[in-house]
Order: C-alpha cells, then structure tokens, then sequence
C-alpha cells in the first residue's frame, strides 16, 4: 500500500525471478487525500471508498518477465466507485488464485501467488 496526499496505490502479487515470471495487480488512486475523505463517513464510506481506496480508482496489472513486464489498465475501473470497483479488478496477483510457473533451472514447478 502506496498512501500520501497526492497518490494512493494498492498492489499485490509476485516477482519470481527463477521462473522469469512477474504476476501483480492492484488500483491506482489519484488525488489520495482528497479521494479518500469519502470514506471517512459512517457507513456510507464503505461502499464509496472502501478502507484503503478513493472514490475515483483505475485497476492495473502488470504481467510478464522482470525484463519486460507489462502494464494494463482497466479505464472502465474509474468510473466504478470503491466496492464496485471490485468487479473490475484483474485477478493477476492474487494469492488466492496462485498459477503454476516452470522453472528453467530444475525443472521444478512453483507458484507464485
């Protein structure tokens, strides 16, 4: 978790270097500070923020090798406050949905999630 007055970023996921593979996701907030005064109110809050999240968001993921990785953007994520910006989410990096990577050293399978 990035958090100051100007941006805001969440991220989740893995770096494996043995097997060449980065897997990570998160949402990018800008105007942090402000953004995330919405969520200061009682209940209401909740579902226009969330607990670490503005009410205006954009979801990412970054995919690829470490060499080369690749950054996409959900643009549609932005227009979807807090909860509902769950339903845009990338599933890349999270650690619930661990996907099987090759080693090429030993051929030793590994996860990274």
């Amino acid at each position: 978790m990035v958090k100051g007055p100007t941006i805001g970023a969440t991220v989740e996921g893995c770096i494996d270097y043995p097997g060449s593979q980065v897997r990570m996701s998160g949402t990018f907030v800008p105007m942090y500070g402000l953004n995330n005064m919405f969520t200061q109110i009682p209940i209401v809050g909740l579902f226009l923020g969330g607990s670490n999240e503005g009410l205006i968001g954009v979801t990412y993921e970054i995919v690829g090798t470490p060499g080369a990785p690749v950054l996409r953007v959900n643009p549609i994520s932005a227009m979807a406050p807090g909860v509902l910006r769950k339903i845009f989410e990338f599933n890349t990096g999270k650690q619930y949905n661990p996907v099987e990577l090759q080693d090429r050293t030993d051929s030793r399978s590994t996860a990274c999630g």
